[in-house]
C-alpha cells in the first residue's frame, strides 16, 4: 500500500472539488476551505476520502474553539464511490509520515 494522495483545496479547483466531493455524498459546504482532503486504501483494496468538516453543535451552528480562537473540526471518512477528476493524480501529492503536506 502506498502512501495517500492529499489535495489541498484552493480556488482554481473549488467547483470541480465541490462537483467531486458531492458525487462522494459529502456535502462541500461542511468541508473549510482551504483544506487537504486525502483520497487511500487503509486495507489495499477499498478506497476512501478522508476530509475535515466543521463540527456542528446541537443548535445546528458550528462550534467554536475559544481554547484555540478556531472553529472546531472532525475528521471524517466516507467509502470513495466515483473516481477523482483526472487533475487529481497530476496535482494530487503523496503524503509523507504525517499525512500531511506544507500548505502551498
Amino acid at each position: 500500500m502506498g502512501a495517500p494522495l492529499s489535495y489541498l483545496v484552493k480556488a482554481p479547483r473549488m467547483s470541480e472539488m465541490a462537483s467531486w466531493l458531492t458525487c462522494n455524498d459529502v456535502d462541500p459546504h461542511r468541508v473549510p476551505y482551504p483544506s487537504r482532503v486525502f483520497v487511500e486504501t487503509p486495507d489495499g483494496e477499498q478506497w476512501f476520502i478522508r476530509y475535515e468538516e466543521y463540527a456542528y453543535g446541537e443548535d445546528g451552528f458550528i462550534m467554536y474553539d475559544s481554547a484555540t480562537e478556531q472553529f472546531a473540526y472532525v475528521e471524517r471518512s466516507v467509502v470513495m464511490a466515483n473516481d477523482p477528476p483526472m487533475w487529481w493524480l497530476e496535482e494530487a501529492a503523496p503524503t509523507g509520515e504525517t499525512g500531511l503536506l506544507p500548505a502551498a
